[in-house]
């Protein structure tokens, strides 16, 4: 890893065709006097640097042959400014073009580059994160028919969603997500993007309906609608037609029904997020999850030319965890929180071996924790919080190791908590709180003994029982017993005037009876004939 700053005397390379300085801590504000004098130069890496200033597209415009050009840096103080010098013009058509994250046209109002109404070839575009303002520019994808890959993610457009896209058949990579769009997801979307492979309109002001026409995208592997007004059912065609699809969220919006049903078949899923809905019916009745892999098998995208990022955010009631880049070629989570879902926890949830994130909680969910969660080993992420459940908290989740957070509050649960080794002494108090029938640590309930269990009925196992007893003890506790007795009666009778005298007079009336008693048989048998 190269720092410092960039030797001047790489301006005499005027023959090379790749320059990638990318993901190093080079410093420094880039000059011009460096890159004008690369005539020959096809390919161009700036990215993840530590460089400040402000850098000009226009020092490119006599690179005739240059196609792919990606700037960038980790400097808060980089900005890429193209506007400058007002009327310059290109002598390249591009391929590739990465400017994310680099404070683009920051003191133009933010606008998006003009030199790109001039580009036609462009296969793949990544403007995202650099609050870009104005009308979604839909001329992109009716201007470059090659186009494969646009991501224009975290910026500010705005205008109606429903008239942005025109058609091009080669767009595999959509992302127009975090940003003021608004009205209806088009109904003609198969026709417009036929081989859309990922879709990302999240965190927008999308309303409507999902259209039935998305499950019509026959090679969708990956779409996020997550955080819009989106409201009614699923289609069904989208739970049972597309076949590739691994990654589903539809978080944060007002879809109601019975998605988990038996039109339920999405068969390779490997992330469904479904949480913040008014979905109702129970967790699954359909073996369509259990048989898949619940396994993100994904590593350079099939159309990319580089590697593209994306970010999947896992919730629970306490930790946002956002997983982005490789890590997610092993990640998978199931999410159905906040919704309304009834019914018994499944034990086929359990059969998920590769789930990384589980979340059901706040929803109306009843009987017990099921014992082969123990078997999720690759779980860090375990919330049940805010249901109806009852039963134990099974002793047999002590073995899952990769357990980070756990909640299971909130709910009906009783008896003692599971052995605080392993991952279950990192748990709070905050797990488990709500459940006042619970005990043990980190609880302040302490556990009552268990009474003993039943007797054994024969007579034998009684008798043993009867052997096994220490008679010494017994036979001194009983005369210890009497003694004591004795003396409180004698004490109170020498003490008490009135129960001295009531006690003789007792005695005597009780040796009175017993002589009559002791008579009667010898008179009754001299009164017989």
């Amino acid at each position: 890893m190269f720092d410092g700053k960039l030797p001047e005397c790489f301006n005499r390379l005027s023959s090379i065709k790749l320059f990638d300085i990318s993901s190093n801590q080079l410093t420094g504000v880039p000059l011009p006097s460096l890159i004008t004098n690369l005539t020959s130069l096809e390919y161009i890496d700036f990215r993840n640097n530590k460089f400040e200033g402000s850098f000009s597209l226009s020092w490119f415009s006599n690179l005739t042959n240059l196609e792919f050009v990606a700037i960038g840096s980790d400097n808060e103080n980089f900005e890429v400014e193209i506007e400058e010098p007002v009327g310059w013009t290109c002598m390249f058509q591009l391929k590739v073009l990465i400017l994310s994250h680099c404070n683009l046209n920051k003191h133009k109002g933010s606008v998006i580059p003009s030199f790109l109404l001039h580009q036609y070839k462009l296969r793949e575009l990544d403007m995202s994160h650099n609050s870009l303002k104005g009308q979604f520019p839909d001329w992109l994808i009716k201007n470059n028919a090659m186009l494969q890959v646009l991501i224009l993610g975290d910026n500010s457009f705005s205008g109606k969603l429903s008239a942005s896209f025109h058609r091009n058949p080669n767009t595999k990579w959509l992302d127009v997500s975090r940003n003021n769009m608004m009205g209806l997801i088009p109904n003609d979307i198969q026709e417009s993007l036929p081989y859309l492979y990922h879709l990302n309109l999240s965190r927008n002001s999308i309303n409507g309906v999902i259209p039935s026409s998305i499950g019509d995208l026959s090679v969708l592997q990956e779409l996020d609608l997550s955080h819009n007004w989106l409201s009614g059912e699923v289609p069904i065609g989208l739970l049972t037609n597309l076949s590739h699809l691994k990654m589903l969220i539809l978080s944060n919006n007002s879809l109601h029904g019975e998605v988990l049903s038996r039109n339920f078949k999405l068969s390779c899923l490997s992330s469904l997020h479904l949480d913040n809905n008014h979905f109702t019916g129970s967790v699954f009745s359909t073996p369509y999850l259990y048989s898949s892999s619940l396994y993100i098998h994904r590593n350079f995208h099939p159309y990319a030319l580089f590697r593209i990022e994306d970010e999947i955010l896992f919730t629970t009631k306490t930790l946002s965890m956002a997983y982005k880049g490789d890590v997610l070629d092993i990640m998978s989570g199931l999410d159905l929180s906040c919704n309304k879902l009834t019914g018994n926890i499944p034990e086929e949830l359990g059969l998920l071996a590769q789930i990384h994130a589980l979340n059901l909680s706040h929803n109306m969910l009843i009987g017990p924790i099921p014992v082969k969660f123990s078997n999720l080993a690759n779980i860090e992420s375990l919330d049940l919080s805010f249901n109806s459940l009852t039963g134990k908290v099974p002793s047999e989740l002590i073995k899952l190791n990769s357990l980070a957070v756990f909640n299971v509050s909130f709910n009906n649960l009783s008896g003692r908590l599971p052995e605080r080794k392993a991952q279950f002494i990192t748990f709070s108090k905050e797990s488990y709180e709500g459940n006042p029938l619970l005990c043990g640590l980190p609880l302040e309930n302490e556990c009552i003994m268990e009474p003993p269990g039943p007797q054994p009925s024969n007579k034998e196992a009684s008798d043993e029982k009867w052997h096994d007893m220490d008679m010494a003890s017994f036979y001194g506790s009983c005369s210890s017993t009497w003694f004591v007795i004795m003396l409180g009666f004698a004490a109170v009778l020498y003490v008490n005037r009135y129960w001295r005298r009531w006690w003789f007079h007792l005695v005597e009336e009780s040796d009175h009876y017993v002589a009559i008693l002791h008579d009667l048989p010898s008179q009754t048998g001299n009164a017989l004939p």
